[in-house]
């Protein structure tokens, strides 16, 4: 078996990652398709061999998708939020379809969306939320006006 630097054993492990053939890796990283079979049964031995299929499967269908790690990870931490807002998997789609619809209908930029959220909450600690509309319905023409 040829000896590999770390550099060059992590280049065969990351094309074997994104789902590459060992005549790929063996050919871009000048060693034989046995030593790359070796290090990647190695580095599975390390990491437990359904895990390390399961991260390759992962990556595989991530580059399929057009989609990089950090996005995934992006959308995972969107997605907890809003589990953490009472959102479910099976509505969580739906929501963000009518919240898009809606915006685009409406000529609002989804960067503002957090923006009036926010103006909304900070309005409804000075007004009931059931009186809102008759409170803007007031105050269009002129200053706004609170109740302290």
């Amino acid at each position: 078996m040829v000896k590999c630097s770390t550099e060059s054993q992590e280049a065969i492990i990351k094309g074997w990652l994104m789902g590459k053939t060992r005549e790929e890796i063996a050919n871009e990283n000048f060693v034989s398709t046995g030593s790359v079979s070796n290090i990647i049964k190695g580095w599975k031995t390390e990491l437990g061999t359904l895990a390390a299929d399961e991260v390759r499967e992962f990556v595989i269908t991530l580059r399929r998708a057009g989609m990089t790690p950090l996005q995934c990870a992006r959308g995972f931490r969107i997605l907890s939020i809003l589990n953490d807002l009472g959102f479910f998997e099976d509505n969580i789609e739906i929501f963000a379809l009518r919240m898009f619809r809606t915006c685009k209908n409406i000529g609002l930029q989804p960067d503002k969306i957090a923006l009036h959220v926010k103006e909304l909450v900070d309005l409804t600690e000075k007004v009931p939320l059931d009186q809102i509309s008759e409170y803007i319905t007031i105050n269009k023409g002129g200053k706004i006006r609170t109740r302290s």
